[in-house]
């Protein structure tokens, strides 16, 4: 064991040794430093480490109290002990309440070894507290600054603590991104600041913490405000902060901004609401033409109808089918046209002719509801760049819109003209008009202006989206003004114009039923849908064809080779061989490698007609057929015509 290295502050050179000798007897193996005076004591203060600094009580110069005094501020893990012959009971207490270790009596020496001893032992185990709270100190300030640094670390979050009357104690560095605050800007204000007035009048920043103090957290996603007044969705929590004994000490609260999730929410929200919107529609406009057609099909049927009604109801089940082919034509653009696949055939038009083909097609509606329609297209050509089908579908749904749109009476105007680079029409009228709160939605899909029960005009609310999106793919706008409610409307389209002339175009030899009809062609119908090939062998043995009918793709090709078929009219989804394989098989046959092979199917998508024309069928229709394009094709005895895959019913 190494010396002890002891301080002895004694003005008595007896007294001193009296304590080496006791120090010794004792077993303690010490290093003595006798100092007498006031300087000499702290000269070896400043100059040396003790390991224990015994003092006399009374001293020339200053008295012991002061000595302890210098040793506490210069020594402070240094126990100090008083060894005094004239220490009284009330003096001695007070050394220990000043920081004295211990006291011994002169006339009690035989105590001062083991005293020495438990002052060391003591001293040691403070030494060892005194470094186990430095490193706890330590790991605290490093926990703390490693908290601290994964607070500021989370951007995303803002995360602030508050006492328990609800003022901000501390605030992360991702508090700035989603409140807009410094934490020197928050602290010590109240909780509600980031809360919107009509919750602070409504006492939830309060109710919000109680519940979290009885819970033990509560979540919330709410409207909360950012410095400078601005409103965000704020999703978090709140919970109480409790120390060791379960004691309330104040609050944290976590906010994350979710504005943009809620806007998605809510456009989410708002699409399914149009999607059931949309589906009620198509609901209501497939039952109506299917009425039609159920009480005309009864009507037909009946023995006792007269030859005119028959006609007339033969009538509205043709008209009906047509109505219905169209809804169908309109879904599948939308379709094609949402999903980018879309195909323009552009040429150079005069957008004039385009125009002339659509007034048309509205005249009937509006001189059946005594509209005054004028058009005014100016004196020369309008030359664009486009699809004239497309463009003339564009047209004449937003003319016939109006002419929905338009109470009997009412005025449309058409008019076009060349305005710098641009083709401008204008489809004007004085209508019903668009609300304000409308017209920002008019073009979007499924948008309805007219919502009431009897939804007396029609239509799926998907025209307009059309005809953005055509007029789009056009490079051109499309545009809508309106006053308000029955202040009527204003579409105008701008195409990007043509500055030459167009060149004369000689269309195509189309089929017709009045061109060289051939009487009695072999026609062979093939579907798996019976009633439909009763329907349509029916039809064309009526006109004057040799038809039969096949109901697989086996029995198709059966009957092909027996009858030798000049026309064959072919459904595609087939069951055991499909229409694609059936064309395959039949153009290999003898003598059918320059039959007239149509393919009649519900697939009208472009993928369907580009394997059509790829698999060898000459032409490509569209359930429900039209029966006259029908009967021209098969009809037709003229020069062969062109191969074509883009026939729509």
């Amino acid at each position: 064991m190494s010396q002890i290295q002891i301080l002895h502050l004694e003005d008595s050179p007896l007294d001193a040794e009296l304590v080496r000798i006791r120090l010794a007897d004792g077993g303690l193996k010490c290093s003595i430093q006798r100092v007498v005076g006031h300087d000499e004591y702290l000269e070896a203060l400043r100059s040396q480490k003790f390991d224990l600094i015994l003092a006399d009580y009374s001293l020339p110069g200053f008295d012991g109290l002061m000595a302890l005094e210098y040793a506490r501020s210069r020594a402070v893990d240094t126990p100090f002990l008083f060894v005094s012959g004239v220490l009284g009971e009330e003096v001695a207490i007070e050394t220990l309440r000043q920081g004295a270790t211990d006291y011994v009596l002169k006339h009690r020496l035989d105590r001062l070894a083991p005293a020495v001893r438990q002052a060391l032992s003591e001293a040691r185990e403070e030494a060892r507290e005194r470094a186990d709270r430095r490193r706890m100190e330590i790991t605290l300030r490093e926990s703390e600054r490693m908290h601290r640094l994964t607070l500021d670390s989370i951007r995303g979050h803002a995360i602030l603590t508050t006492d328990i009357e609800g003022r901000f104690t501390s605030v992360n560095a991702g508090a700035a991104g989603v409140l807009g605050y410094r934490d020197d800007e928050l602290v010590g204000r109240p909780y509600d600041v980031i809360f919107t007035e009509e919750d602070i009048t409504s006492g939830l920043p309060r109710r919000e913490m109680d519940l979290a103090r009885r819970r033990g957290i509560t979540e919330d996603e709410r409207w909360h405000v950012r410095k400078g007044g601005a409103r965000f969705w704020g999703s978090g929590l709140v919970t109480p902060l409790l120390d060791e004994s379960e004691q309330l000490r104040g609050y944290t609260k976590v906010v994350r901004d979710m504005t943009e999730w809620k806007q998605v929410e809510e456009t989410l929200r708002e699409a399914d609401r149009r999607k059931d919107e949309f589906l009620a529609m198509l609901a209501h406009e497939l039952r109506n033409p299917l009425s039609s057609i159920q009480n005309a099909a009864h009507l037909v049927g009946h023995a006792s109808l007269p030859p005119e009604r028959s006609a007339w109801a033969k009538d509205i089940i043709l008209n009906q089918v047509k109505h219905l082919a169209r809804l169908v034509d309109d879904l599948l653009d939308v379709a094609r046209i949402t999903r980018g696949k879309i195909r323009l055939q552009t040429e150079e038009i005069d957008l004039a002719q385009v125009l002339n083909r659509a007034s048309d097609v509205a005249r009937l509606m509006t001189d059946e509801r005594g509209h005054e329609f004028t058009a005014d297209l100016g004196s020369g050509p309008l030359l664009v760049e486009g699809d004239s089908t497309r463009l003339e579908q564009v047209f004449t749904n937003l003319l016939t819109n109006a002419a929905k749109y338009t109470d009997p009476g009412g005025t449309i105007q058409l008019t076009a003209r060349r305005e710098g680079d641009q083709i401008v029409v204008r489809i004007a009228d004085n209508g019903v008009g668009i609300a304000p709160e409308m017209l920002p939605r008019v073009f979007d899909l499924f948008a309805q202006v007219d919502n009431s029960l009897d939804r007396s005009q029609g239509g799926l609310g998907i025209g307009l989206t059309i005809s953005q999106r055509l007029v789009a793919l056009h490079g051109g706008t499309i545009d809508v003004a309106s006053g308000g409610t029955g202040q009527g409307s204003v579409f105008t389209i701008r195409l990007p114009a043509r500055a030459v002339a167009a060149p004369e175009v000689i269309a195509p030899a189309t089929a017709s039923p009045a061109t060289n009809l051939k009487a009695g062609a072999k026609v062979l119908v093939v579907d798996d849908n019976r009633a439909t090939a009763t329907a349509l062998v029916d039809l064309l043995q009526l006109s004057g064809f040799d038809v039969q009918a096949a109901h697989d793709g086996f029995e198709a090709i059966t009957a092909a080779r027996r009858q030798h078929p000049e026309v064959v009219l072919l459904d595609i989804g087939l069951p055991g061989m499909d229409g694609y394989q059936v064309v395959r098989q039949l153009r290999q046959e003898e003598g059918l490698q320059h039959a007239r092979i149509i393919a009649i199917t519900g697939y009208g998508e472009d993928q369907a007609r580009r394997r059509s024309r790829e698999a060898g069928f000459d032409h490509h229709l569209v359930k429900p057929v039209d029966y006259e394009t029908l009967l021209g094709l098969i009809a037709y005895d003229g020069p062969e015509l062109p191969r074509s895959a883009d026939e729509t019913a």
